[in-house]
Order: C-alpha cells, then structure tokens, then sequence
C-alpha cells in the first residue's frame, strides 16, 4: 500500500506490519496505539554504501573500532584529535568540504579510546591552538571566551561590539578595567572642557571627574557642570572659572572655626551657640533646629534627648529612668527613620535589653523576659515582628549558642509563613535540632528524642507534620541511611516488630491500619518492580488488605515473576471482594472460599488470556461453574483459542442463565434448551467477533424453503417461520452492534419503517465502532432519520479522525427551527497576574497550551487581562470559566473505557492558571470606563477601568484615530452602565 492508504488506516493494532510501496519503500510496524499510531521501517540501512537524508541518532551509543583517518571525508578518531586538534593556522588550507549531505552525527558519549569518535565537547575543550607560533590569515575569534593565562574566566576580554574588558566580560566602554591600573610611564588624555570630564567616575553615563579646560589647569566636574578650578599659576576657584586670588568662592563658606581676629569677616550674625551655656531654656517659638551637623549631648543628667507630645497621641506614658531618647506620647510614631544608608537603629553596647517595647499597641497580656535581650517585646496587639518584604533573609542569625528562634507560647502559630521566594527556613547547621517543636497545641504528653534531628516534633495535639498542598512531593526523603520513613508505634498496638532490613517504608506496630490511603485518585499503592514480594504482611490480626474504596482496580498485578497472589494460610476466605465497582446488589456467602465476590459492577471473574482453561474445573459435588447473581456477564469469553464454553453433556438446559443483572421480568422455559436466558438485564446474548456468523439459525419452526447467505452476517436466519427477528421489550439496547464490517444494519427495500424502534429505555440506533458509514440512508421517501423524543442527544457522533471531523456532514443546508447565533467563542488560559470575571477584556499574553484535552481539542492561547500597554493585543472578552470534566466512554465489552476530556461551564472567578471561554467575535457583554459616555456605533478599545472610546484628532479637516487595539462596536449607549452590549469583532 502506498503511504496515504497506510496513514488512514483506522485504529491500526500496536504491532501490525504493512508494506509501503512509495516514498521510502519498506515494511512498517505501528510502534504507538491504535489511537496514537507510530509507524516505524523496518528495513535494514546499508550505512556502507548510504547518502543521510537525516541525522543518524546514535542513543548515547557511540562510534568504536574506527581506524585513523586517511583522507579529508573520514571520521576522526580520538587519538588523531589529540594528536593534531593543534591547527596551524598560519599554514593551513583545506582541500575539500566535509559533506555529510546537511546532517549530523548526535548523541555521542565523551571518547575514551583512541579510536572513539570525538565529541564536539571534547574538541571544544582540548582543540588549543598554538597562537605562539602563528601568523594570522583573518581575525581571531574569541567566541564569548577569555584570553587568560590558566585557562579561566580572567584575563582580557573582547565584547562583539569590540569593547575590550579587563577582569569583567561585560565592557561598558572601548576599554574597561575591574581593578588597579599601574603605569611607569605617562598617561594621556583628551583636555575636555569645563562641562564634559575626561576622567571619569563610575561606568555608566556619569559625568563627574577632571579635565584640562585651559592651558596648564585642571578643573573638577559633578554631573556634567565644573565646580572647582586650579589655574595654572595655583589660585583655586570654587564657582569661579578665572580665580584672582589663592582662594576665591562665589558662594557662601561654612566652617568649624576661623583662625584670626576675622576683622575682615562680613555677613556674621546670631549666637555662637557652639561655645555657650546656655541658663534657661530655648524656646524656638515654632521653629526648627536645622542644619547637618547632628546632635551632640555630651553628659545629661536627665533624659538625653525627651519627647513629651509629638502631635496629638491619645496618650503619654512618662518613664521615672534617665533615657537617652524618651518618647512620651507620640500620634504617628515614637521613632521614624526614613532612610539610613547603614543601620536604621544602631545600639553598641546594652546592660540589659538593646530595644525594648512593654507594649505594642494594645495586647492582651505581656509577659517580660529575666534575660537581657537584642529585641523584647512584653506584649504586642498584632505581630510581635512583622516584616512586609525582604529582599534577602526576612530574619538573620549569624550564630546563637543555644536557639536560633524560640517561641515558648504561642497563642496561635509558633511561625507562620506566608510566601517566600526561596527557603522560607534555611538552617546551614545546628549543633542539636535543626527544627524542635516541643510542644504544639495541648498534647497528651510529649517525648524528646535523644538524636540529633533535621525535624523533631516532641508533642502535637493536632498533626505532627501536616502538609496541605504541595505542587510536587509531600515529603521526599532523597537518600536515607536506614528506613526512609519509620513508624515505632501508632495508637496503642499490642505488639512491637521491628524490621531487620532497610525499608522504604516501616511501621513496627499499628493500633489499627498499618498503611490508610482514604482515597487516590490513581493507585493507591503502586509498586513499580520489586525483586520479590510486592508486598510482605508478617503476621495481622484482621485482614491483610483491605481496599475500602477503589476508584479503578482494588488490586491489580501488571507483571509477577512467581505467584500474582498467594495466600498459605487464611482463617476465612482467600480472597474476599465485598463490593467492585457500584453493583446494585451485595450478597455474602456464609462459607469459607477461595475467592468469594459478594458484588461487582462488571464481570464476577475476568481471564483477559490464559495459555491453557480461563477456568478449569477438575471435580465438583455440584455445579461445575455456578453464578448465583452478577451484575454484568455471568460468564464472559474474550478469546478462545478453542471453546470458549463447551458442555460435553447436560440432563436439561446445555447453557441457562436464570437472571443477569437486573431484568424487569424473567420468563423460565418449559423446553430442554440448547441455550436458555430467563431474564437478562442487558444482552441475551452478546458476540464481540465471530469470523463467520455472529448467530446462524438453519431453520427456526416448521418451514419448507430456506436460504443461505454467501456473507459472514451477525445475525444469519435461512428460514423462519414467524419473524426473522423479534424483540418483544428490552429494557437497553433492542439491537446493538459493536463493531461491523459493513453495514450496522442494512435495509435492502421496506415497505414501511426500513427500521424502528418504538419505545426503547437508552438509545434507539447506537453505533459504536463503524467500518464506514455510522448511519447511511440511500433514498428515503419521507425523513432519512426521525427521532422523536430523545431523553438524551437526538444525535451525536464522534469520529475517529485526528482533527475530530467529522461528527455531522453534509452537503445540504441544516435546518433548525430553535438554533441561535450569539458569536463565535474560543477557550484560553489566565497566564497574567490578576484574578477575571465575565465581561473583562482580555489579550494575547504570548504562547500557547498544546493538547489540554490529550488530543479531543485544539491548543489553547494564553491571555492576560487587558491593560493600556498591552491594547494592540486584545483577543476578546471573558465569557464565562471552564473547567476540564473527565468521563469515560463507553466501550465494547473486553475492551478498557477510554478517557475522554472536555470542557464545562463552571462558575466563580477565574484565577491565574484557570481555563475560560473568551468570545471573539459577536456580541457580548463588556465592562466599560463609566466615566465615558458611549453611544452605539462608536468603535472602542481597552482602558485601565475597561472598555472606551476610540479618540480622534482632526489635522487639516481630516479624522485621525488614535493608534490602538480594536475591540468592537458599542450596541447601546452606556447611560452610567458598569457593562454594556458590544460587538466583538478585534480585527
């Protein structure tokens, strides 16, 4: 077949092997699922005589046994590289290319051998070149590397734009140094001018240093203006550019003191209050003390410096102690520091505490410590310590001899954290504990282990380690010297058995379940592999395993290399299934057995393949097979190499099933029959694939003629007296067709219904797994398909095809006399940093989530609320949240449900990470700036508060629209709306 017809091939078998006879002819085996294939050639690759059409993929494999290259084309082998990876640059000209037709060889180790191919790593690393001895033919490229004595990231460096960087590979300038400068000899530069320094401070655009504006002067600058001047015969100028006298300032002069009688000194006026005594107070009469100097208080014999009122506080509380600094009452804050370049409160040296605060608003008790303290706070109203945001370590402490943080009561969470961007604990190293919790809540008791932990919990009346949500592990323990997790006693169990191996997991006594999972959405336990037993239970007083709630299997084995479960010795059953899946009905059995199922929702018993009997009854007192009630099949065959059920000889009926499932009514025959159901709740008779006739009746009653069809049918009737087929009521499906090979069911001429389901309790024409057609009408005189009255859908379809089309085709018009058209809408995901609700506007936040439905829906688009900056962006409006419902469908008995994933409605805000429904184009409702007043017809785009106006100007007698994102169209005036009805269209 060519490799069209092989591609649509409908759910090709994994392992099915084709010939493909154009394009890359071969054979062809499907490596993927029938619903994923992956078609992989088989035929073999003459790599001795081969052109590449693509890379040859090595899988960490590499090339060995190579000799040493001889002409240009050959590999190189390790050896030759290390040998002559030196190329003399200056005395070297290729002869011809190295064509490996555009591909490459990938996936190579590091070389060991000589005679190993050469990694371009290792090339990379050991290809030197001997730039001693060499004459240059073109430039040298550096290739973001250094020039460095050692080899290390040091030395000379040459940015791309020809920066040269010594000590720093980030050059700012034609040359950058990180670090000293040294010359014996004279450095030059440009004079400059007295606005522009030709030294320089800094490494960005600063324009503070010296210059050489005039002959012999030198002038200092501060941000592009001179400030100070030497001339060349030595007066200094500050403000002044030609200094007339050995200092000259144009300005004002601040000094500590002046030496002479200052007779000369003009402009002197108030107070030397620097050396006064002063013998009453100051008053500044409104004033303030300014200036940069400070305040010095040398020896007080009271209070250093004493606040009694700053503003109008609600109290003042006076202390009886001589303070440095007494705040009385303050009305915002007793201490502000707006900004200390080093620390906002420095204490040197304390006799007791270095800060200390009796009370922080207005707590409910305080509680003083008998320790001198760096920081104590007796009582505080809200947080003893609060810090909004650090940008390194919220709390540090470089060492403490004992606790690095101790909390001895905690009225609520001894540490609570919020959010951190990296370690919300970090400790580098603990003498004892790194973390010790002695007691949390009111614990019975409490006991203190005597090792050194990472995380000890000595009593906890709650948990004693809880986690609520945690993206990846719960709790990872990545090596462990001894168990991993270690359980010595829950409850009050009556017996202690310690392991004497190493154990992922241990408990050495349980009051009650050793291991409880309540409930997982996968498995419960996996086991990936083990060597020997799965799972060991030594010795338990009630059950082994007991599985209370499975959403899938209760147990299942995918692989054992002995026994899939063996039991040596048990008190009652076996193996005891209470309830498998949500059968409708439970009945226990009061004997001991083997395997005992009191109820399941599917098959009693399931042999997927058995080399020999599915089950071998060797001898019985009774009924060789008796099913006493079962939800589903009593008896289910998949595959039969053979019988799937044979009866050698029977007294009565050779098959009977009284009752499967749940049937409305049951109906017992007088005859011996072949075959008898007296009632079924489902099928009578099921037949998943029969390679000839799925039924074949000869003769059914006293007929004279028959006929014989040349086609493997499902259903074969050669003659019958009455109905060929007749089904009086069912309580499912009437007739069900899982599979067909041509047609479900075929209608060659009717006189009235080709066919007709009068009154079903499910589907009256299910098609499951069509070869063709699902559902074809040749010609019909009146409707090709009529449905009444459907409970459910009057029709749905899915395909098979990757792009899912199509569920419905046809050439002709649709008709429908309730379909409305609203807009067209398309499924996005919140990737911005605020929260969206309906009517929001919204746009492209770049990328995209390919395959949120695993195959049944198209990539959905990123988005982020719309703001002013993002405006040329706008993809549309929020419609409402999605959730992603999952739900089985279903499928032919034998075969596994598959998964299906789809989007629903759902309602609430959708956070960042949550999945929408945008509309992009129609009509929708929009929330709008109220402060506009909108009218309909007039295009809008986004704003900060929502929807507005599209501004104009006009130039010359011409409109010219502002240069913004369209949204759409206004369909109402606004008239102080929050939202408004707008045509979405954002082209």
């Amino acid at each position: 077949m060519t490799e069209v017809e092989k591609n649509a091939i409908a759910l090709p078998a994994t392992g099915l092997l084709v010939f493909q006879t154009d394009e890359v002819m071969g054979f062809y085996f499907n490596k993927g699922t029938p619903q994923i294939p992956d078609w992989l050639i088989l035929s073999g690759d003459n790599l001795g005589d081969h052109c590449a059409t693509q890379n040859l993929d090595l899988s960490n494999y590499k090339i060995v046994n190579l000799t040493e290259p001889t002409v240009n084309t050959d590999a190189a082998t390790k050896q030759y590289v290390d040998n002559n990876a030196g190329d003399n640059l200056g005395d070297h000209t290729a002869t011809e290319n190295l064509n490996l037709a555009n591909f490459k060889i990938i996936n190579l180790p590091e070389p060991t051998a000589n005679a190993d191919a050469a990694t371009k790593q290792y090339v990379d690393i050991n290809s030197g070149d001997n730039l001693g001895n060499h004459t240059a033919y073109q430039n040298l490229k550096l290739n973001n590397n250094w020039l460095s004595n050692d080899g290390g990231a040091e030395g000379i460096y040459v940015a791309d734009n020809g920066f040269v960087g010594i000590n720093t590979n980030t050059p700012g300038c034609e040359l950058m140094v990180d670090g000293h400068i040294v010359s014996s000899g004279m450095v030059f530069a440009s004079p400059g001018s007295i606005n522009e320094a030709t030294f320089r401070f800094g490494q960005g655009e600063e324009n503070t240093g010296f210059s050489s504006p005039d002959y012999q002067t030198i002038s200092a600058i501060t941000y592009g203006v001179e400030r100070m001047r030497i001339s060349h015969n030595g007066n200094v100028g500050i403000g002044v550019s030609n200094p007339s006298s050995e200092l000259e300032v144009n300005g004002t002069i601040e000094a500590t003191s002046f030496v002479g009688n200052g007779s000369g000194l003009t402009g002197i006026a108030g107070d030397n209050l620097g050396n006064h005594i002063a013998t009453q107070n100051i008053n500044l009469n409104g004033n303030l003390l300014t200036g940069n100097g400070g305040i010095d208080i040398d020896n007080a014999t009271n209070d250093g410096v004493r606040v009694i009122n700053a503003g109008n506080p609600s109290n003042q509380n006076t202390s009886y102690e001589k303070n440095g600094f007494e705040v009385a009452g303050a009305e915002d804050n007793g201490f502000y520091a707006g900004r200390a370049d080093k620390n906002g409160v420095y204490v040197n040296d304390s006799g007791e505490d270095g800060i200390h605060i009796k009370k922080a608003g207005n707590p409910t008790n305080t509680n003083s410590s008998y320790k001198d303290n760096g920081l104590e706070i007796e009582g505080a109203g809200g947080n003893g310590i609060y810090i909004g945001y650090s940008d390194y370590s919220a709390i540090e402490i470089g060492k403490a001899n004992q606790h690095g943080i101790k909390i001895d009561d905690a009225g609520g969470f001894g540490l609570d954290i919020g959010n951190t961007g990296s370690c919300a604990i970090s400790i580098s190293q603990a003498g004892i504990d790194g973390v010790r919790v002695a007691e949390a809540g009111l614990p019975t008791s409490h006991i203190l282990s005597n090792d050194k932990n990472g995380f000890e919990v000595a009593g906890a009346e709650g948990n004693g380690l809880y986690v609520g949500r945690a993206d990846e592990k719960g709790i990872y323990v990545n090596e462990s010297g001894s168990d991993g997790v270690y359980v010595n006693k829950v409850g009050n169990p009556s017996i202690l058995v310690n392991s004497n191996t190493k154990n992922g997991f241990e408990v050495a006594g349980a009051e009650d379940v050793g291991l409880y999972v309540g409930n997982a959405d996968n498995y419960g336990v996996q086991i990936n592999k083990t060597g020997e037993l799965g799972i060991w239970i030594n010795e338990t007083g009630g059950s082994g395993i007991v599985i209370t709630d499975a959403g899938s299997h209760g147990l299942s084995i995918t692989e054992a290399g002995a026994n899939g479960i063996e039991i040596s010795d048990a008190g009652k059953d076996g193996v005891k299934v209470t309830s498998a899946g949500n059968p409708s009905n439970t009945i226990t059995s009061n004997y001991n057995n083997g395997i005992e199922v009191a109820g399941t929702e599917g098959y009693g018993l399931y042999v997927g393949q058995a080399d020999l009997h599915g089950i071998l009854v060797w001898k019985t007192i009774l009924n060789g097979i008796h099913v006493g009630w079962a939800g589903e099949d009593g008896i289910c065959v998949n595959n039969a190499v053979k019988d799937g059920v044979s009866v050698g000889w029977a007294g009565e009926d050779g098959f009977y099933v009284h009752n499967a499932g749940d049937p409305s009514t049951i109906s017992t025959s007088s005859y011996e029959n072949g075959f008898e159901v007296a009632g079924a709740e489902g099928h009578g008779m099921f037949v998943g694939q029969a390679d000839m006739d799925g039924v074949h009746i000869k003769k059914a009653g006293t007929i004279s003629t028959t006929s014989s069809s040349t086609l493997d049918n499902g259903v074969e009737i050669e003659g019958a007296a009455g109905y060929g087929m007749y089904v009086g009521n069912s309580g499912n499906d009437g007739v069900y067709l899982a599979n067909s090979g041509g047609d479900g069911c075929y209608v060659y001429e009717a006189e009235d219904y080709g066919f007709k389901a009068a009154n079903v309790g499910l589907d009256g024409f299910y098609v499951q797994y069509p070869g063709d057609d699902g559902f074809y009408v040749y010609s019909a005189t009146d409707d090709g398909l009529y449905v009444n009255n459907a409970g459910d859908r009057a029709i749905y379809s899915r395909t098979t095809d990757a792009s899912n089309e199509w569920g419905l085709y046809t050439p002709d018009k649709i008709y429908a006399n309730n379909v409305t058209s609203k807009g067209s809408s398309s499924y996005a995901k919140n990737a911005g940093n605020y929260s969206l609700e309906p009517g929001d506007i919204v746009c492209i936040a770049g990328g995209w989530e390919e395959n949120v439905l695993d195959g049944a829906g198209f990539p959905v688009v990123n988005i982020s609320k719309a703001t002013k900056s993002n405006s040329q962006a706008v993809f549309g409006v929020v419609e409402y949240k999605v959730n992603i419902r999952e739900e089985y469908e279903e499928a032919p008995k034998g075969e596994s449900p598959e998964l299906k994933k789809s989007f629903e409605h759902a309602d609430g805000n959708i956070m960042q990470g949550d999945y929408l429904s945008v509309i992009v184009f129609g009509q929708a409702d929009v929330k709008i700036n109220t402060k506009e007043n909108i009218r309909p017809g007039e295009p809008l785009t986004v704003s900060e508060d929502g929807a507005r106006k599209i501004r104009t100007t006009e130039i010359n007698g011409i409109s010219i629209a502002e240069n913004v994102g369209l949204l759409g169209k206004a369909l109402e005036d606004s008239n102080g709306k929050e939202k408004i009805k707008v045509f979405i269209n954002c082209k």
